[in-house]
């Protein structure tokens, strides 16, 4: 399958630069993982449904592969119902 296309633009200093425009088309026979930032995740955006306030920890189905150790950051966004923006509105209509 095709994983990559680079078009370049080539033109020399000498002898009139002799513009071209090159295109490489890269191909792969076997299945290719490509991180971008580093680590490769199973989604970058995760809808979970919260149970009534106070609850209990829901599993969230998120994964990621860093090749080299890595430090992780993540947040969380959603409307809050407190001045303090630590409890979450459950919007769900269930």
């Amino acid at each position: 399958d095709l994983i990559a296309k680079i078009e370049m633009y080539k033109i020399a200093d000498w002898d009139g630069g002799h513009p071209r425009f090159f295109t490489w088309n890269i191909y792969a026979l076997n299945d290719v993982i490509m991180p971008t930032g580093g680590c490769d995740l199973s989604s970058r955006n995760v809808t979970i449904n919260l149970p009534e306030y106070p609850g209990n920890a829901q599993p969230i189905p998120l994964s990621i592969f860093c090749p080299r150790q890595q430090n992780i950051s993540y947040y969380l966004t959603g409307t809050t119902s407190d001045v303090n923006n630590t409890v979450f509105t459950n919007i769900s209509s269930n």
